[in-house]
Formats: C-alpha cells, structure tokens, sequence
C-alpha cells in the first residue's frame, strides 16, 4: 500500500490521493477554499486541474485555485499540476500544441493560478504529426525559463511514451516526470470511449510503468460512479455504461467482498487497486463537497494488498 510517494527523477513528494478538480466550476469560491483547506488537512498535497477546464467556462477551475492560494498563502504546501494544449472541444483532432498555442496556455494558467511557476506541467494531449523531441523541447523551454519544475503529459500512448523516455535519455533531458491516463479497477474491462483522444491504460502501458518505474496519475480512478450507481441500484441504472461487462460484473463482487474484508466504503477499494500498483502511482479523485474528502483520504489507512484485487 503507497503512502507518500515519491516522484523518481524530481523533488517531488506527493500523497497517493490527488485532488481533481473539474467539478470547480460548479463551485462558489467560499465552497472551493473549504475543499482546498479540507484536503490539506487530511494530507492531501497535490492539486490538478487543467486550462480547459470546465467548458464552457475555460479557466474556471484554475482561477479558484488560484484565488485560494492568493488568499491562503498556501503555495509551498501544494504541488500544483495544470495541463495546456487540449484541443478546441468542438475539434477534438485538432492540435493546439504548437509552441506558440502552449506558450499562450501557459502564461494564462500562471496569472490564474497567482503562481510564478507549475511544478507539474503536463501535455494534455498528444500530437502524433509533431517528433516527440519538437515537444519535449518546448516543456524543456519553459523549464529553462523558470516557468515551470518538471513536466509530463496525459492521454499519450504507450509508443510515443517510450519514444519520449529515450529522446530525453539520448540527448541528456529531464524528460516525462509522469503520466497521466485513465486507470481504475474497471478499465481492463472496459469498453472504447466516445471519445478516442483518450488514453486508458493497457498491459504494454503497465509493464512499460513496471519496468521504468515512471509514475502514473490515474484519471476517472473511480470508473465515473459506475460501480456505485451499480451497488446501489442495479443493472439497469447503469446500462448506458460502457464499464458494464460481464467482467465487471465480477469486479463488482470483488469489491463488495473487499469493503466486507476491510469494513472500508466503496470509493475506499477502488482507490485501493491503484495504491497497491508496483510502480509509484497517484489516483486523482474529484469531490463534491468536504465530507467526501474524509472517505477518500482515510484509503492510506487501509491495508489493501495488490492480491486482494486478483479476480
């Protein structure tokens, strides 16, 4: 069972249960300070959120954060990750990360976060027309000028990631600190998503995290509410869900024995599959409200074992 995990290649020292926040937007600023505050007190330290987030309202979720850390003088308790260069939402293929696009993202999301620097940056997508060095270049760019710490990216797959590892390794690079895909206990399961820009997690993706140690942020860690509408109302509240297979099916009995096992709530095993990888691994995980943070961040005080999640 990870703890506090510790980035290989960087400084950085994260909790295994990372705050997401595309929900922000939904939120008051008095709403998101208690969240922030919350979060922090239960050991929380790493805050995600991305430029795009939450459309229509682009930058919302930053600014809240940002507005938060302005008035807290909480900065150096948090590591910060935000993501630039995701395409327009009505051209999903079309790129926006071109140097100038991502410079443009940057430079938003450092006014409105009130930072001088992200300490994780991240590729929100990926270009396959652009070298995998053209990219790297541009984060080691930004690097260099202070704007950012380390850098990474999300929804790539497994090839270009392995080509960006030697690109950095060959000409003497910082390179990916961690990637960022979805990963949850039901994605193995799965069907496609509509949307195929994005990137789950597959066996080459795993064995390439267990062999390279490179660390993961699993997105959608809690397979969108599946497993909970599921629990709680049936097969046919959730028909419409592309998690529901029959090998779901048989995760979710999993679980129900796991919570009986543990005395832990739903939420609590879920997370528990990503905290037992064999590679450094951090869930991202979104709240409504402060009480839903105290059921996630008492997951670290659970000892949840890697074979408990063997079907």
């Amino acid at each position: 069972m990870q703890h506090d995990i510790a980035i290989p290649g960087t400084d950085l020292q994260v909790s295994p249960v990372a705050l997401g926040t595309v929900k922000a937007a939904t939120w008051m600023q008095h709403e998101a300070d208690t969240i922030f505050n919350t979060y922090l007190e239960h050991g929380g330290n790493i805050i995600d959120t991305a430029r795009v987030y939450t459309p229509p309202s682009i930058g919302v979720s930053e600014e809240r954060i940002g507005q938060w850390l302005r008035s807290s003088h909480k900065r150096n308790q948090v590591v910060l990750v935000t993501k630039g260069g995701h395409p327009d939402v009505q051209h999903m293929h079309t790129s926006r990360m071109d140097p100038a696009a991502m410079r443009r993202d940057l430079e938003q999301s450092l006014r409105a976060l009130c930072t001088e620097t992200i300490d994780l940056y991240l590729y929100h997508r990926d270009d396959e027309h652009q070298s995998v060095g053209k990219l790297l270049e541009c984060m080691e760019q930004f690097r260099r000028e202070g704007k950012i710490r380390w850098y990474g990216c999300s929804n790539w797959r497994t090839s270009r990631l392995k080509e960006a590892w030697q690109y950095a390794q060959e000409h003497d690079l910082r390179g990916f600190a961690a990637n960022q895909c979805e990963y949850n206990v039901g994605v193995r399961y799965m069907k496609p998503a509509k949307d195929d820009t994005m990137v789950a997690a597959d066996e080459e993706m795993l064995s390439f995290h267990e062999k390279s140690q490179f660390a993961l942020m699993a997105y959608c860690s809690l397979c969108g509410g599946f497993f909970h509408k599921l629990s709680a109302h049936g097969v046919d509240a959730v028909r419409e869900k592309r998690y529901l297979t029959e090998q779901n099916l048989k995760v979710a009995d999993r679980l129900a024995a796991l919570q009986a096992k543990y005395h832990a709530s739903l939420s609590q095993v879920e997370l528990g599959f990503l905290l037992t990888q064999p590679f450094p691994t951090t869930a991202l995980a979104g709240v409504s409200n402060p009480e839903q943070l105290y059921d996630l961040m008492n997951v670290q005080n659970i000892p949840f074992m890697e074979q408990d999640y063997q079907l």
